[in-house]
Protein backbone atom coordinates (compact mmCIF):
# COMPACT_ATOMS: atom_id res chain seq x y z
CA UNK A 1 0.00 0.00 0.00
CA UNK A 2 1.35 3.41 -0.99
CA UNK A 3 0.99 6.16 1.65
CA UNK A 4 -0.73 9.39 0.67
CA UNK A 5 1.53 11.70 -1.28
CA UNK A 6 4.07 8.99 -2.11
CA UNK A 7 4.69 7.06 -5.27
CA UNK A 8 5.43 3.40 -5.50
CA UNK A 9 8.72 4.07 -7.33
CA UNK A 10 9.79 6.53 -4.66
CA UNK A 11 9.07 4.06 -1.88
CA UNK A 12 10.98 1.30 -3.68
CA UNK A 13 13.93 3.64 -4.19
CA UNK A 14 13.91 4.77 -0.55
CA UNK A 15 13.77 1.18 0.74
CA UNK A 16 16.55 0.09 -1.60
CA UNK A 17 18.77 3.02 -0.63
CA UNK A 18 18.15 2.31 3.05
CA UNK A 19 19.64 -1.16 2.61
CA UNK A 20 16.33 -2.99 2.70
CA UNK A 21 15.84 -5.57 0.01
CA UNK A 22 12.93 -5.26 -2.34
CA UNK A 23 11.24 -8.53 -3.16
CA UNK A 24 9.00 -7.46 -6.00
CA UNK A 25 9.31 -9.36 -9.28
CA UNK A 26 10.89 -6.35 -10.95
CA UNK A 27 13.74 -6.34 -8.46
CA UNK A 28 14.08 -10.05 -7.71
CA UNK A 29 17.08 -10.32 -10.04
CA UNK A 30 19.04 -8.05 -7.69
CA UNK A 31 22.15 -10.04 -6.75
CA UNK A 32 22.12 -8.47 -3.27
CA UNK A 33 18.68 -9.88 -2.51
CA UNK A 34 18.61 -12.85 -0.14
CA UNK A 35 17.95 -16.28 -1.66
CA UNK A 36 14.47 -16.35 -0.16
CA UNK A 37 13.59 -13.22 -2.15
CA UNK A 38 14.59 -14.72 -5.48
CA UNK A 39 11.84 -16.34 -7.52
CA UNK A 40 11.26 -20.05 -7.03
CA UNK A 41 11.69 -20.74 -10.73
CA UNK A 42 15.26 -19.41 -10.52
CA UNK A 43 16.14 -21.97 -7.83
CA UNK A 44 14.39 -24.73 -9.77
CA UNK A 45 16.28 -23.82 -12.93
CA UNK A 46 19.60 -23.99 -11.09
CA UNK A 47 18.67 -27.37 -9.61
CA UNK A 48 17.81 -28.68 -13.07
CA UNK A 49 21.09 -27.34 -14.48
CA UNK A 50 23.02 -29.11 -11.70
CA UNK A 51 21.17 -32.35 -12.52
CA UNK A 52 21.95 -31.95 -16.23
CA UNK A 53 25.62 -31.33 -15.45
CA UNK A 54 25.78 -34.32 -13.10
CA UNK A 55 24.24 -36.65 -15.69
CA UNK A 56 26.52 -35.40 -18.48
CA UNK A 57 29.56 -35.79 -16.21
CA UNK A 58 28.56 -39.28 -15.09
CA UNK A 59 27.96 -40.31 -18.72
CA UNK A 60 31.30 -38.91 -19.89
CA UNK A 61 33.31 -40.39 -16.98
CA UNK A 62 31.81 -43.85 -17.29
CA UNK A 63 32.25 -43.60 -21.06
CA UNK A 64 35.93 -42.83 -20.56
CA UNK A 65 36.28 -45.78 -18.18
CA UNK A 66 34.56 -48.00 -20.76
CA UNK A 67 37.08 -46.86 -23.37
CA UNK A 68 39.82 -48.20 -21.12
CA UNK A 69 38.44 -51.77 -21.29
CA UNK A 70 37.94 -52.06 -25.05
CA UNK A 71 38.52 -55.54 -26.44
CA UNK A 72 40.65 -55.48 -28.59
CA UNK A 73 41.77 -51.91 -28.34
CA UNK A 74 39.71 -49.67 -30.61
CA UNK A 75 36.72 -51.97 -31.16
CA UNK A 76 33.89 -52.43 -28.70
CA UNK A 77 33.45 -52.37 -24.95
CA UNK A 78 32.03 -55.60 -23.46
CA UNK A 79 29.80 -53.50 -21.18
CA UNK A 80 28.76 -49.89 -21.61
CA UNK A 81 27.49 -48.33 -18.36
CA UNK A 82 26.76 -44.91 -19.92
CA UNK A 83 23.81 -46.44 -21.79
CA UNK A 84 22.33 -47.51 -18.45
CA UNK A 85 22.99 -44.10 -16.94
CA UNK A 86 21.24 -42.44 -19.88
CA UNK A 87 18.24 -44.77 -19.69
CA UNK A 88 17.98 -44.42 -15.92
CA UNK A 89 18.25 -40.63 -16.07
CA UNK A 90 15.43 -40.36 -18.58
CA UNK A 91 13.24 -42.80 -16.68
CA UNK A 92 13.81 -41.09 -13.33
CA UNK A 93 14.06 -37.42 -14.30
CA UNK A 94 12.03 -37.31 -17.51
CA UNK A 95 12.52 -36.30 -21.12
CA UNK A 96 14.06 -32.93 -20.29
CA UNK A 97 17.37 -34.61 -19.43
CA UNK A 98 18.17 -35.51 -23.05
CA UNK A 99 20.63 -32.60 -23.53
CA UNK A 100 22.84 -34.03 -20.77
CA UNK A 101 22.97 -37.35 -22.58
CA UNK A 102 23.80 -35.64 -25.87
CA UNK A 103 26.64 -33.65 -24.28
CA UNK A 104 28.01 -36.64 -22.35
CA UNK A 105 27.90 -38.85 -25.45
CA UNK A 106 29.55 -36.15 -27.59
CA UNK A 107 32.40 -35.78 -25.09
CA UNK A 108 32.84 -39.55 -24.90
CA UNK A 109 32.81 -39.93 -28.68
CA UNK A 110 35.25 -37.05 -29.13
CA UNK A 111 37.63 -38.72 -26.68
CA UNK A 112 37.21 -42.08 -28.45
CA UNK A 113 37.90 -40.46 -31.81
CA UNK A 114 41.01 -38.84 -30.37
CA UNK A 115 42.22 -42.20 -29.01
CA UNK A 116 41.74 -43.74 -32.45
CA UNK A 117 43.85 -40.97 -33.97
CA UNK A 118 40.96 -39.36 -35.82
CA UNK A 119 39.72 -35.82 -36.01
CA UNK A 120 36.48 -35.14 -34.08
CA UNK A 121 33.87 -33.92 -36.51
CA UNK A 122 30.36 -34.57 -37.75
CA UNK A 123 30.59 -38.29 -36.90
CA UNK A 124 30.84 -37.38 -33.21
CA UNK A 125 27.53 -35.53 -33.40
CA UNK A 126 25.85 -38.36 -35.32
CA UNK A 127 27.03 -40.97 -32.81
CA UNK A 128 26.01 -38.81 -29.84
CA UNK A 129 22.58 -38.30 -31.43
CA UNK A 130 22.24 -42.07 -31.79
CA UNK A 131 23.04 -42.58 -28.11
CA UNK A 132 20.47 -39.93 -27.18
CA UNK A 133 17.81 -41.50 -29.40
CA UNK A 134 18.60 -44.90 -27.88
CA UNK A 135 17.97 -43.55 -24.37
CA UNK A 136 14.82 -41.70 -25.44
CA UNK A 137 13.41 -44.82 -27.09
CA UNK A 138 14.32 -46.93 -24.06
CA UNK A 139 12.60 -44.50 -21.70
CA UNK A 140 9.51 -44.44 -23.91
CA UNK A 141 9.47 -48.24 -24.04
CA UNK A 142 9.95 -48.52 -20.28
CA UNK A 143 7.11 -46.12 -19.59
CA UNK A 144 4.88 -48.03 -22.00
CA UNK A 145 5.77 -51.58 -20.90
CA UNK A 146 6.44 -51.03 -17.21
CA UNK A 147 3.90 -48.30 -16.54
CA UNK A 148 6.37 -45.93 -14.96
CA UNK A 149 6.49 -44.23 -12.51
CA UNK A 150 5.30 -47.45 -10.80
CA UNK A 151 8.18 -49.05 -8.91
CA UNK A 152 10.09 -52.07 -10.13
CA UNK A 153 8.71 -54.26 -7.38
CA UNK A 154 7.81 -57.49 -9.15
CA UNK A 155 10.03 -60.06 -10.83
CA UNK A 156 8.02 -59.59 -14.03
CA UNK A 157 8.69 -55.82 -14.24
CA UNK A 158 12.38 -56.28 -13.47
CA UNK A 159 12.68 -59.02 -16.11
CA UNK A 160 10.95 -56.79 -18.67
CA UNK A 161 13.39 -53.97 -17.97
CA UNK A 162 16.47 -56.21 -18.14
CA UNK A 163 15.48 -58.53 -20.97
CA UNK A 164 13.20 -56.43 -23.17
CA UNK A 165 13.61 -52.68 -22.64
CA UNK A 166 17.41 -52.54 -22.34
CA UNK A 167 18.29 -54.88 -25.24
CA UNK A 168 15.60 -53.58 -27.61
CA UNK A 169 16.49 -49.93 -26.97
CA UNK A 170 20.17 -50.63 -27.63
CA UNK A 171 19.29 -51.73 -31.16
CA UNK A 172 18.59 -48.08 -31.98
CA UNK A 173 22.27 -47.16 -31.73
CA UNK A 174 23.69 -50.42 -33.06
Amino acid sequence: RVPAGGTKAGIIASHASAGQFVTSRAHAHNSRAPASARPAYNRAMHAQMRTLLAIATAYALTGWISLQILVPSGYVAPVYPPAGIALGALILYGWRMWPAILVGAAVTNAVATGYAGGEPGFAVFVSASGATLQALFGAWLARRMLHFPDPLDTPRSIARLLFVVAPVSSLVNA
